[in-house]
């Protein structure tokens, strides 16, 4: 009985320690999960946290990011009104520029025109010079003519004088018909004379400039002309009559040919042998004449020199 009792003793004690073991053991774990469990939740409340200031960040960031777009759309705005500005300012250049250049090119014509004008009235000066020799030696001449006939009348006065005779009649013109000459090469000289010049607004129009070279002319020397013409139509002859002889009674005509240009507007050129210099007058003229494709024609004069040697 005894045995029995200590064997039931054993069991007891053995199944307390077992007991007593597993509850220890399911504490332990409990305290375990527990402190886990409350690590996490630390863990989470941290992760919350910031997940609040990032998502306080991000709502930051957009705000910032909204404002940054309205800044951006103004200064999109801005820059495409600057554009059209810009655009508005460059055609206003540009129609300033084009008025600059139309007004240099009015004043460039302008500054053109009064030079022609200054060098047709030098030209019309030294014309009017020649004249006004011209006319004074024929005063003189006129002077002289009288003083004789009052000396003759002095001399032998009758109550009855004689009728004058009537003058002798001019001789009659005779044309000669110049051949072509080469021009030279060293066309125009140092002794040539230029004038600018217009002949007026009827067509054909002698414009630009004529060149006479020699000047002051030789007998026996070859003496060039030069001279631009100009029509719409088109021009048919130039030619160059020069009056020689003692009274213009000898007419040398030179044909002029075109050289530069067209015939619608170009520089035409001729020359001849001077003769028939024998005038008491220094001084001889030429008539340029130009004729178009229709018949109608233009003539101008132009006075020349005879070297006194």
């Amino acid at each position: 009985m005894q045995g029995k009792q200590k064997v039931l003793l054993v069991i007891l004690i053995l199944a307390v320690s077992v007991f007593t073991s597993h509850n220890l053991g399911y504490r332990a774990g409990q305290e375990s999960v527990y402190s886990q469990l409350h690590r996490l939740d630390e863990e989470r409340y941290t992760l919350e946290q910031e997940l609040t200031k990032t998502q306080e960040q991000i709502q930051g960031l957009e705000q910032n990011l909204t404002q940054a777009q309205e800044r951006a759309q103004i200064w999109e705005q801005r820059w495409q009104q600057e554009q059209e500005e810009k655009q508005v300012l460059e055609q206003n250049s540009e129609q300033l520029q084009r008025q600059i250049q139309e007004l240099d090119q009015e004043l460039n014509q302008t500054k053109n025109r009064e030079q022609e004008l200054e060098q047709e009235l030098e030209q019309a000066q030294k014309q009017n010079q020649i004249l006004q020799e011209q006319l004074e030696k024929a005063q003189e001449q006129i002077q002289k003519l009288k003083e004789r006939i009052k000396k003759l009348t002095d001399k032998n006065p009758e109550p009855n004088p004689e009728p004058e005779p009537e003058p002798e009649p001019e001789p009659e013109p005779t044309y000669e018909f110049e051949p072509e000459h080469e021009i030279d090469p060293g066309f125009p000289s140092n002794r040539a004379e230029k004038f600018y010049i217009s002949s007026g607004k009827q067509l054909p129009v002698f414009t630009k400039e004529v060149i006479v070279d020699p000047f002051e002319v030789k007998e026996g020397e070859e003496q060039t002309y030069s001279i631009w013409a100009k029509d719409p139509e088109g021009i048919e002859n130039v030619t160059a009559t020069v009056w020689a002889g003692k009274a213009g009674e000898k007419k040398i005509v030179i044909k002029l040919r075109l050289v530069e240009g067209t015939n619608k507007e170009g520089r035409w050129v001729g020359s001849w042998i001077t003769r028939y210099l024998s005038s008491p007058s220094r001084h001889y003229k030429t008539i340029f004449r130009a004729v178009n494709n229709e018949g109608k024609d233009t003539e101008m004069c132009l006075f020349w020199e005879v070297q006194i040697e």
